[in-house]
């Protein structure tokens, strides 16, 4: 019943045996019922049925009760579930899960990066048993999540790839790990790959919330960074009903941040204060390990930016800088921070933010990394360190990084195509859409869906800075054509 989709049948039919403590099947219905509510988006339900039951009591399913504590940020509890864990059957199953929380152990201390293994090799050992199989998670969607945090794109998109060639976990996790294929696609920039993967994906059931949450921050994620404001308000106030239904725990915070930079851009991120409280309170709880908390606070450092409000920055980039004392990742955040900080104050040295811009896209932030590029060329005053930066943006945006631009690197085919850089050149002229229309044979309507093209390749966030970033091509293209 619960691998059908009829969770509120299922539901229904455990409350009879959760209402009796003392009946023979109640930690089966614990562990069933605590897999259904982390699918609705609620672990903190799930975690306080598997408290209901004394550990070495749940056999092989004392290893989902650690992580279900762990997601809420009970690191004790969770470290309780995982030694009695050791006392199960010696099951593939049983030796799969205890993987799976030995690497999410593993993931609070420390840098983090010694949990990978197992969870890895949980997925390993699953592969063969767990299809249709009643799950908290799926390992490897547990195992993307931590590669994502830590900026290995590809080890996340081999693991999803392995989960769904192998169907783990049935149509729910076939879902699940589509959607976070999505994920990392728009990490890279690649929002067509994001949009065709969602739509492979299709809509989550009514009643999984957790995957409903996923899907609107990829969503929203992909709006944002297409600099498309109507579809970024369209999906965020869509995304708000799965906001309010949803509990955060550790898994759901790249989720939460990309829906709070999103949020941010349109003075709407009050909405998210609850969450952002929960988010806190598990972070907290496991004592801010810098795996997931480093990606989390970048998230509010560049919500905070968005919002021009840097009160708020200040604790997101103390935390920050408090987890690169052991994590490589985070040094590279904090120094890339610091010198998108500089940027914003007009302080831009080149040689700054080409190493902070090689920084972010070694750790898979390339769409960060093509930003800070195209900014510190907007707010550059030096029109030649200008081209530069923006050799350096549309680089790092296609996911490659130049480490140096030559003076034949600054030609218009590096930036725009031969149309684009056509239609730039007659708008920064002054001409309308239906004049440059009628000059080359096209539609009004083409000319605007070509602008929407430039402004997305240039990284402008709105038509002023793209008019400016323009003027600096067009005079420096005709600076370089002179000599």
């Amino acid at each position: 019943m619960t691998t059908s989709g009829a969770h509120d049948d299922a539901l229904r039919s455990l409350e009879v045996v959760l209402a009796d403590m003392n009946h023979a099947d109640f930690s089966t219905a614990v562990r069933l019922a605590a897999a259904i509510h982390a699918h609705r988006g609620t672990l903190s339900r799930s975690a306080e049925l598997f408290a209901l039951v004394a550990p070495e009591s749940l056999g092989q399913a004392a290893a989902e009760g650690a992580v279900a504590l762990l997601g809420i940020g009970d690191a004790d509890g969770a470290h309780r579930m995982l030694a009695a864990s050791r006392l199960g059957a010696p099951t593939a199953w049983s030796a799969g899960w205890r993987l799976v929380t030995t690497g999410l152990e593993h993931s609070v201390v420390d840098d983090g990066v010694a949990g990978l293994a197992p969870l890895l090799q949980s997925v390993t050992a699953l592969t063969p048993v767990g299809r249709d199989c009643v799950m908290l998670d799926s390992p490897a969607a547990l195992a993307a999540l931590m590669a994502l945090h830590l900026g290995e794109l590809d080890l996340a998109e081999s693991v999803l790839g392995r989960a769904v060639a192998a169907d783990l976990g049935g149509p729910r996790f076939r879902l699940r790990h589509q959607i976070l294929l999505g994920w990392v696609a728009m990490a890279r920039g690649d929002m067509d790959g994001a949009s065709t993967a969602l739509d492979e994906a299709g809509a989550p059931p009514s009643d999984d919330t957790r995957d409903t949450y996923l899907l609107h921050a990829v969503r929203v994620g992909i709006a944002r960074r297409s600099s498309d404001t109507g579809a970024l308000a369209e999906a965020w106030a869509t995304a708000r009903t799965a906001v309010a239904e949803t509990s955060v725990d550790l898994f759901h915070l790249l989720a939460l941040g990309e829906l709070l930079v999103g949020a941010a851009r349109l003075q709407d991120e009050h909405w998210l204060a609850p969450q952002l409280h929960q988010a806190k309170a598990v972070l907290d709880g496991l004592g801010q390990p810098a795996l997931w908390s480093a990606a989390f606070h970048w998230y509010g450092v560049q919500a905070a930016l968005a919002s021009e409000r840097p009160d708020v920055l200040i604790p997101h980039a103390d935390a920050i800088s408090e987890a690169a004392r052991v994590s490589r990742h985070a040094q590279t955040l904090t120094s890339a921070g610091r010198t998108w900080l500089r940027v914003l104050k007009r302080d831009v040295d080149l040689s700054a933010v080409t190493e902070a811009v090689h920084g972010l896209g070694s750790i898979g932030l390339t769409w960060d990394a093509s930003q800070l590029a195209a900014q510190a060329a907007l707010h550059s005053s030096d029109r030649r360190v200008s081209l530069d930066l923006l050799t350096l943006a549309r680089a790092a945006h296609s996911g490659h990084t130049a480490t140096s631009a030559s003076p034949s690197t600054h030609s218009r085919s590096s930036q725009l195509t031969d149309r684009e850089w056509e239609i730039a050149r007659l708008v920064v002229q002054g001409f309308g859409y239906r004049e440059i229309g009628e000059r080359l044979f096209i539609s009004p309507r083409t000319v605007e869906h070509h602008i929407a093209s430039v402004r997305r390749r240039l990284g402008a966030p709105n038509r002023a800075e793209m008019m400016e970033t323009l003027r600096r091509l067009v005079e420096g293209s005709s600076t370089t054509e002179a000599q």
